[in-house]
């Protein structure tokens, strides 16, 4: 981090300082931390003037995984998200860049004036500087955190998409069953118009009988959803999940009134069964 990158990004001190020019090559290694870092590794003391080991992977030597250099801390700031969605702090280490400069370098500028406008104007300012510097992917903050969270997105979309579609079989197989079952009941449903039954009742015994399998699929698969969220955060650190009571509500109605559709077909040729034919069903 260069100086004046906290406040560019109105991350608040806490305690210490920031970065300055004078913390280069030629001067003591230095670094910030944030607030849950001192909160882990210092709690109940104060952090200042420590020293902690800090592990470069990016200069290795041989037989080694990196070397570590000893930091200073010299100043505490605010806790900060490193990706959407993320509800627990974690500790963090900044360096200075004069000190650890690296290739692949961004430039993190606030403007009063239209961000998109201001790019031609910060391409001149780097080349002022570095006429051969190439400058790209300029982006917003906003859009920084739109194409983070396009990943998940996406999922949502598919898993909106796979569900459309689990639905659609879940409509035809309970067509299905229900067909089935109605074509085996042939015999009973002649017997009970024969006795006289209406149509009315074995539409209405037909209905009853498919929805309350129906029913005790989706009081199940209710009871599922409630515990699926724990059991998912439970696997992941760090990962939360929250219930949206409405897709609760709606995804078990909408199961309903499919099943419902779909048995309809089978109970109102059920009804239509002529009892001298059904009577000589075998």
């Amino acid at each position: 981090m260069s100086p004046g990158y906290f406040g560019a990004a109105q991350i608040p001190l806490r305690e210490g300082r920031e970065f300055r020019l004078a913390d280069n090559g030629d001067s003591v290694s230095v670094a910030v931390v944030n607030e849950e870092f001192a909160k882990k590794f210092f709690p109940n003391q104060n952090p200042m003037g420590r020293h902690i080991g800090i592990t470069h992977p990016g200069q290795a030597t041989s037989g080694s995984t990196g070397t570590r250099k000893w930091g200073e801390i010299i100043g505490v700031v605010g806790n900060v998200n490193e990706y959407v969605g993320q509800r627990t702090p974690r500790p963090q280490v900044f360096e200075p860049f004069l000190q650890h400069p690296d290739p692949a370098m961004m430039l993190l500028v606030r403007t009063h004036t239209e961000p998109t406008a201001f790019a031609p104007s910060l391409r001149r300012a780097v080349w002022s500087v570095d006429k051969d510097q190439p400058v790209s992917n300029i982006r917003t903050i906003d859009r920084v955190l739109q194409d983070s969270g396009q990943g998940d997105n996406i999922m949502a979309e598919l898993m909106a998409a796979f569900a459309g579609i689990a639905l659609a079989m879940a409509a035809v197989g309970i067509y299905g069953l229900i067909a089935y079952l109605v074509g085996r009941r042939v015999h009973e449903v002649g017997v009970r118009m024969a006795l006289g039954a209406s149509k009315r009742e074995v539409l209405l015994m037909v209905l009853r009988g498919s929805m309350r399998m129906v029913l005790v699929g989706v009081v199940i698969g209710f009871l599922v959803s409630l515990a699926l969220p724990r059991l998912v955060t439970a696997a992941f650190q760090d990962v939360h999940m929250t219930h949206r009571n409405w897709i609760l509500a709606a995804t078990p109605l909408a199961v309903i009134l499919v099943a419902l559709a779909s048995s309809y077909l089978p109970a109102r040729r059920a009804r239509k069964v002529d009892p001298n034919v059904a009577l000589r069903y075998e």
